[in-house]
């Protein structure tokens, strides 16, 4: 019964910011699918680039299939007007200098 409980629950707000490849998103649902299976409806992802290749789209179908909501052309800065009078509980920033970024975004980012 406990476990149907915690199961059921509702589940912390999160956004993630930077996503990227959206693979941060995809490995936290798939790491709690038995022990969270609503944790995807819980979650808003966010880059600031469209994706670019068949696998992410494809990646981002899939989240979107799950309850994911996913926005692009977002900017960490301007959340707080995009997201304006909605509350999160968790944000997570991931940094979006992967293998997907571009080099001169890398070198303004550092200075």
């Amino acid at each position: 019964e406990h476990i149907s409980n915690f199961k059921s629950r509702k589940y912390k707000k999160r956004l993630l910011i930077g996503e990227g490849d959206f693979s941060f998103t995809e490995a936290l649902i798939s790491k709690h699918i038995k022990s969270h299976p609503e944790l995807c409806k819980s979650i808003t992802a966010t880059d600031l680039f469209a994706p670019i290749t068949s696998e992410i789209i494809n990646r981002i179908v899939s989240l979107q299939e799950k309850g994911v909501k996913i926005f692009f052309d977002v900017d960490a800065q301007n959340i707080h007007r995009l997201f304006k009078g909605k509350r999160f509980e968790r944000i997570h920033w991931n940094c979006p200098f992967g293998e997907l970024a571009d080099p001169k975004s890398k070198e303004t980012f550092q200075k």
